[in-house]
């Protein structure tokens, strides 16, 4: 079952006829179901199994069940799950209401709309609610740091599943299922998408009624919305405006937009959707001058780095040995320069201006390692036409890529853009050690790429590309040193960093003290990292 909420309207007599014993707390599947619609009630019931406590569903979600073919004699016990919300938010000094249940000699514990005892969470601790699209593998280490740190009580609200789960991915051109654990570590909920053609390339494709009701019904002290432009994402932003805060997470920028009338229309209509957001997270530079240019001030903003986790990549075992291995596999010698692409072979990340100017070096030692799957890459292949040095070694999964950016002696991220918003690809290239080489379209260009550890040239121009290369690759010992700067910087730009700044954050914006040893709350980024 998925876990949903209630949306009950009449809580506190329900409450009381439970408190009172009218209401049996044990009941079969198909007694929950009876006493539901005696009390014209969607009540919550905690699913259990030899006796113990399971999760929390709904009236829909055991309707549901039963259709799919658990048996009606499927032993439950009925809570007031919006009778506890509303216990807790009128000061309840027990915390929600009656701690257990007495029945056959055993004791249930009361569990709320998060699968929680009372009292395991102190009145202190904010609740925060995350509206997102759908398990994302940047996201979930955040997430799991997030529900790891005291002083902050998440739960993750998806509207969909996702194409990690061996869907067709356009941006690869190839089914995809990520081999790393993406639900693990932290508290999520999956709620029902109604959307006719469900997915994140539409307006649309993301149509989930039972969010508001189900975040309310957990009892959410603030919301944290990623991204505004779903249905769903929408109607939380509107609804919990001026009812709890409204925090935002985006990376957009403002480096696509072009000179004329429809400019001003779309920032004219961004600034109504964000005068719905109480703070912005902003990731960096650009992303800032974005949240500026919609109305957000500065007391709105605070930076909390676009990060991936580091250590993975940092600290992978064996995986300069394997990396070598496999250029020896792909016939390329040891002491030749690798130029490394990593990423959806399509036209936003242009890997044809990558190809062109490699095919310009004058370093006719270099090899070019191209990795990823995409629409552009029978063209690519065929521009390429068998060249000994240029090497399509194809999708790779997550916990290849470690591997994978060792491959390479210099990283290149040559976006035209639209939508390169940051580059996380840039992180992990750096986590790994190397420089990297990334256009003026790329989101991540002012905060982390600089002569120190890379360089930034213009879009589409092969020429400048070619230049920053053959610069590059003349020097092996710089290029090292360089990549040593990138593991530095990189330390900034770390998910403990995210998580730390996020909690601090949401604290803030609900009224709980901030002040933490050896931290100090900054809406500002570092500078000179």
């Amino acid at each position: 079952m998925k876990t949903s909420a209630s949306d009950t309207s009449s809580a506190s007599s329900i409450l009381s006829d439970w408190r009172d014993g009218r209401v049996r707390p044990d009941a079969s599947i198909r007694t929950a179901l009876q006493q539901i619609e005696d009390s014209e009630q969607r009540l919550a019931v905690v699913a259990t199994e030899d006796g113990e406590p399971r999760g929390v569903v709904t009236d829909g979600d055991l309707r549901r069940g039963l259709r799919e073919g658990l048996s009606p004699e499927q032993p439950v016990t009925a809570v007031m799950m919006e009778d506890a919300v509303a216990a807790r938010r009128e000061g309840d000094p027990e915390g929600m209401g009656p701690a257990t249940t007495e029945t056959e000699d055993r004791q249930v514990p009361f569990i709320d709309a998060g699968g929680r005892t009372p009292g395991s969470v102190p009145s202190t601790t904010p609740r925060l609610a995350i509206v997102s699209t759908h398990p994302i593998q940047y996201y979930a280490p955040f997430f799991r740091q997030l529900s790891a740190r005291e002083g902050l009580d998440i739960q993750v609200f998806y509207g969909w599943e996702g194409p990690s789960t061996g869907d067709y991915d356009p941006g690869f051109d190839e089914e995809v299922t990520w081999d790393i654990p993406l639900l693990d570590g932290y508290p999520h909920t999956f709620l029902e998408n109604e959307s006719s053609d469900p997915g994140t390339h539409h307006f649309r494709g993301l149509v989930t009624p039972d969010l508001v009701p189900s975040i309310e019904a957990w009892g959410a002290d603030a919301v944290l919305v990623y991204g505004w432009n779903y249905w769903s994402h929408l109607a939380a932003l509107r609804h919990f405006h001026g009812r709890v805060p409204v925090l935002f997470r985006g990376d957009s920028t403002l480096l696509d937009e072009t000179p004329g009338p429809r400019r001003w229309a779309r920032r004219l209509a961004l600034r109504w959707v964000y005068r719905h957001v109480d703070r912005a997270l902003y990731v960096g530079q650009n992303s800032r001058a974005y949240f500026e240019a919609h109305g957000l001030s500065e007391d709105q903003l605070t930076w909390v780095p676009h990060a991936v986790d580091n250590t993975r990549f940092a600290d992978a075992a064996d995986a300069e040995e394997k990396a070598r291995r496999w250029r020896d596999e792909v016939g390329i010698p040891d002491e030749a320069p690798v130029i490394l692409f990593a990423g959806k072979l399509g036209e936003k990340k242009a890997p044809d201006v990558l190809l062109d100017a490699f095919l310009q070096l004058e370093n006719e030692e270099a090899h070019l390692a191209v990795v990823g799957s995409g629409p552009m890459e029978e063209a690519l292949r065929e521009e390429a036409d068998g060249h000994p040095r240029v090497h399509f070694l194809g999708f790779q999964n997550q916990s290849r890529m470690p591997v994978v950016y060792r491959l390479g002696d210099v990283f290149v991220l040559p976006s035209r853009g639209p939508g390169e918003t940051w580059g996380l690809a840039v992180n992990e290239a750096m986590a790994c050690r190397r420089p990297v080489v990334v256009t003026e379209k790329v989101g991540c260009a002012p905060d982390l790429v600089d002569e120190a550890n890379g360089r930034v040239v213009p879009p589409e121009e092969a020429g400048a590309l070619v230049d920053a290369l053959d610069d590059l690759l003349a020097d092996r010992d710089r290029l090292r040193a360089m990549g040593r700067r990138s593991a530095e910087r990189i330390q900034y730009w770390s998910i403990p960093a995210a998580a730390d700044r996020t909690v601090d954050a949401v604290r803030s914006v609900v009224g709980a003290d901030v002040e933490r040893e050896g931290f100090v709350q900054s809406s500002m980024e570092p500078q000179g990292v």
